[in-house]
Formats: C-alpha cells, structure tokens, sequence
C-alpha cells in the first residue's frame, strides 16, 4: 500500500507546498462544514429570533478557528504521500482533550455573549476572524521547502 499518487506534486510547479494543505482544509470546510452549518441555521433562525444568528456566526467562526487549531496541531502532510496505516493513525489523547477544553471555553464565551449587546458579539468576531486569517497563513507557510520537498521526493520513490 505505497502512496502512488505523490507523484502529482511533482508534476505542477509548486512554490509552496503549505497551498495544497491549505487548499485541503478550505475543501474540507466548505463541502462539510458549510452544509451541514447552514442546515443547523434554519431551524434556530424560525425557532429563535433573527439575534440569535449573530451569536450562530459568532460559533462558526470559532469552530472554523478551532479545525484550523486542529490541522495545525496533527502537523498534517500532505494528501498521498503516506501509506495508509500512517494516516489512519490516531492523534494523541492530550491533543483531543485540548481540542475539548478550546470547545468547552468556546461554548462559556458565546453564553456569557448572550448577556451582553448584540453589537459586542459582532465585534468581538475580530478575534476569530483573525484567528483563522493568521492559521491559514501559518498553515501556508508551515512547509519548509527543502525539507517538504526532500520528503516528498522519498514518497513518490518508495
């Protein structure tokens, strides 16, 4: 079970290798997240009243936030360049229960927001929104080159 795929990587020019991580998770997100987020919106928005999608967009920016958290955690490689039994690997139990208590903390804010002015949710999303500005930068440049590549070259060769 080799990853024969890896060869595409050599194949396109690619200055940055972190491009294809980020792309990835971008595709990860908008055919998973989105749908099912936007499917869990409706029912909250006829239930509840229309303030309550500030404080739903204010939780899906931290979600987003936390998958990238995530991503940058597992230190991912790229797609088709590990065998299978390596990426079906787990992660550590200390990353899931971070991952666990970064949701746990998420959650108590967005409740203590419900207490406060609609307009101090809106603005409080800075700090997700640049969260997940600075990940996604972090995540493009996280591959050293001469290091990523010199792996990739020993994937597509075994």
């Amino acid at each position: 079970d080799q990853p024969q795929a890896a060869w595409i990587y050599s194949a396109y020019p690619i200055t940055r290798l972190g491009d294809i991580l980020t792309g990835a998770t971008k595709a990860m997100l908008i055919k998973f997240f989105v749908p099912l987020y936007l499917l869990s919106i409706i029912p909250v928005a006829c239930i509840w009243s229309a303030e309550s999608l500030i404080y739903l967009a204010f939780g899906g920016l931290c979600l987003v936030m936390i998958a990238l958290i995530s991503v940058v955690l597992s230190r991912t490689e790229l797609p088709f360049t590990q065998n299978r039994e390596m990426s079906q690997k787990g992660g550590t139990v200390a990353k899931v229960m971070l991952s666990m208590m970064v949701l746990g903390i998420v959650i108590l804010i967005i409740y203590a927001l419900t207490f406060v002015s609609p307009w101090f949710t809106v603005a409080a999303s800075i700090a997700p929104i640049t969260g997940i500005v600075f990940l996604n930068r972090y995540l493009r440049n996280s591959f050293k080159s001469k290091v990523a590549l010199r792996d990739l070259e020993k994937a597509i060769k075994s």
